[in-house]
């Protein structure tokens, strides 16, 4: 299964989420505020996030942006507010699916799986993934990284994307 990072910073929460995930075959790992959050996520590399919005110094919504700026990641965000403006925020910076607390556990677990499933095909920097090289270009997927004659290139996760696809299509 998935390895789901849960971002909350009620104890209780993480506990039975993470619980409730594990129950279904998934490995969890948790963190208690944006910027663990964000160390868990270039650690561990998990598969989604599920993401609470209200966080002590760093927003849930600035969480989102740096993690999807990153590498492309399957998000679902947790919120106590359900304001319709916040949503069309936090997808429109990479949220796949938004749900307000307090939330059905089963539903939670139904919305994971099917945000999985549509994540569906492994993202550039899948293990396995050969090499691509063109004209003093050279792309490396799995770790992400190209190199401009010899010269590393920086390049955000959907940069990074729309070149790999480019070159692969």
């Amino acid at each position: 299964m998935a390895k789901v990072l849960i971002v909350d910073d009620e104890p209780n929460i993480r506990e039975v989420v993470g619980l409730y995930l594990r129950r279904d075959g998934h490995e969890v790992v948790s963190a208690a505020d944006g910027e663990e959050a964000l160390d868990l996520f270039r650690g561990a590399v998990p598969d989604l996030v599920v993401l609470d919005l209200m966080h002590p110094r760093l927003s849930g919504l600035e969480v989102c942006r740096r993690m999807q700026a990153e590498r492309r990641v399957p998000l679902i965000m947790l919120t106590a507010r359900g304001a319709e403006e916040e949503r069309i925020v936090g997808l429109g910076i990479g949220a796949d699916d938004y749900v307000v607390k307090p939330f059905s556990l089963r539903e939670l677990a139904a919305r994971v799986t099917a945000v999985l499933q549509r994540a569906g095909d492994p993202p550039p920097g899948s293990v396995g993934e050969k090499v691509l090289t063109f004209d003093g270009l050279r792309v490396e997927p799995n770790t992400r990284e190209v190199l401009v004659r010899g010269n590393p290139a920086s390049l955000t996760a959907r940069e990074f994307d729309i070149l790999y696809y480019g070159l692969i299509a």
